[in-house]
């Protein structure tokens, strides 16, 4: 499995919302429906061309209007020939993120469901607006989260329209009998191979097994269910879950670096600067 064919499966999230323009070594994807959605506006490069950031900067100024998109993003391979632009970045207090893209074949490790515990699958209104709900408190802890301009309605709005039109699954576990949500997910197919997004656990109950037997159903939905050619995720390079999809049989197979300035800076969760834009 190569890092474009899963790289694929995160442009096609992108699909239903963005339109893209093909240019010199860069791909712009751009909503004008989700004009605050970070992650749905930006380039995607390719190619460094040896350029620094003020001046991909530039280029990013020519597809968006600084009065409608008050952000930037860049996305580009993690290796050594973005290495300047990473640190341009980080003195310019960008956020920087490295994602791994990880996947697993039919050699997955699917765990059986422990007694006590129900994985639910998403189908009514009500399973809905549990989703919502569950999400809504998970970003409000994130650096990103600003509710001005990138607010839970908004954000629940652009997860059900895609969706609906890629027909993502979505599921939740609970303890049996109980309504609180202890994690969640969502499953999707693309040119054969199926795709994880957004697995999250619940503040209350993380480190706890819980999105290990979450993505274990996954896993076990994708290969036998689905009858697909594996599983692919994207994972913050940094934070534990890596290590528990590992365990779960899944190998990287390549990474990228995320960069965003945001139009604030959150409050809660990054220390307040005066007169500066993050």
């Amino acid at each position: 499995m190569t890092i474009e064919r899963v790289l694929a499966t995160e442009m096609w999230l992108l699909k239903p919302i963005c339109e893209f323009i093909e240019g010199p070594g860069y791909t712009v994807f751009r909503s004008s429906r989700f004009r605050n959605y970070y992650g749905g506006n930006g380039l995607n490069i390719h190619e460094p061309r040896g350029g620094s950031l003020s001046e991909w900067e530039e280029t990013f100024g020519q597809y968006f209007d600084s009065a409608l998109y008050q952000h930037t993003t860049f996305l580009f391979p993690h290796d050594e020939r973005f290495s300047r632009m990473v640190e341009e970045a980080r003195a310019a207090r960008y956020h920087v993120s490295f994602d791994s893209y990880m996947f697993v074949g039919n050699d997955a490790l699917c765990r059986p469901l422990p007694a006590g515990l129900v994985v639910h699958r998403v189908a009514t209104e009500g399973d809905w607006e549990k989703l919502d709900t569950f999400y809504s408190r998970s970003y409000a802890e994130a650096d990103w989260f600003d509710p001005e301009h990138n607010g839970p309605d908004r954000l629940a709005e652009k997860r059900r329209f895609t969706s609906s039109e890629l027909g993502i699954d979505w599921f939740y576990l609970t303890r049996a009998g109980e309504e609180e949500v202890l994690a969640a997910l969502g499953l999707f197919e693309h040119a054969g191979i199926c795709r994880l997004q957004d697995v999250e656990t619940s503040a209350e109950h993380r480190r706890q097994g819980f999105a290990s037997v979450l993505v274990s159903a996954a896993i076990d939905r994708a290969l036998n269910t689905l009858g697909t050619q594996g599983l692919a995720l994207c994972a913050d390079s940094d934070y534990h879950a890596v290590d528990l999809y590992r365990k779960l049989g899944f190998v990287e197979v390549g990474a990228t670096v995320t960069l965003m300035r945001y139009p604030i800076r959150n409050p809660l969760h990054m220390e307040e600067e005066k007169g500066v834009l993050a």
